[in-house]
């Protein structure tokens, strides 16, 4: 995996990084949305600074985004493909402490296979790969089959990528562009299994061993692609 990254000029940038872009760069849909909403913002969007706002949390208030990667690939046993985070955030805060925030933007999509699809005739390497999914959120392997297998993985790559940067402050966000909520009850659900209660425009914290890890779902309410 390259390690060398250009800044974007603008929005239609981030469709060179998609892994199908003639499919998913499209207006009201996720990767085109976050990629308008977040060039637009220059840092966090104010849709995210306000739960951010909310949370009561200082460390979370103060916020200054550092550098932003798009489609960031994390690395995970048990096979080849890597997950393709919609955007990695670096940030720090007020006290000078470091985050690591992965993005997953949602619009009408769904947050793909449930546990139970992923591993229909599982190799031994999907076996190995959700051992260690759950092992880095602190869980056992006795998971409800309905849960969506993206959720687990994209908080796993918040946690390894803030221990590869030495820091234990980790954060996954729902960014929201849907009207309906779609995937709400799914984040919801997949919450509850590592002990958080939580919903719409919520941060919640939880500790994965030596890892802190704040989880939130923030509504856009608005669309901002052409």
């Amino acid at each position: 995996m390259n390690n060398i990254y250009m800044p974007t000029q603008d929005p239609e940038d981030w469709k060179a990084f998609l892994a199908k872009p003639d499919l998913h760069w499209k207006s009201r849909h996720s990767a085109m949305e976050l990629a308008y909403c977040w060039e637009r913002s220059k840092g966090y969007p104010n849709s995210i600074k306000r739960v951010l706002k909310e949370s009561g949390d200082k460390d979370l208030i103060e916020q200054e985004v550092l550098f932003a990667i798009p489609e960031y690939k994390v690395s995970l046993p048990g096979g080849s493909r890597a997950s393709q985070n919609d955007l990695f955030v670096m940030s720090r805060s007020g006290a000078g402490k470091l985050w690591v925030t992965m993005v997953e933007g949602k619009a009408a999509e769904s947050f793909g296979p449930t546990i139970g699809e992923w591993l229909k005739d599982a190799s031994k390497g999907k076996k190995e790969r959700l051992q260690f999914l759950c092992n880095e959120l602190d869980i056992g392997v006795d998971i409800p089959h309905e849960l969506r297998y993206q959720l687990f993985h994209r908080a796993v790559s918040a946690i390894l990528t803030a221990k590869k940067l030495n820091t234990s402050n980790a954060m996954m966000i729902i960014h929201s562009f849907s009207e309906k909520m779609d995937g709400l009850a799914d984040y919801i659900n997949f919450l509850e299994l590592i002990g958080l209660k939580g919903g719409e425009n919520q941060i919640v914290k939880t500790k994965c061993k030596d890892i802190d890890l704040s989880l939130g779902w923030v509504t856009e309410g608005k669309f901002h692609a052409p």
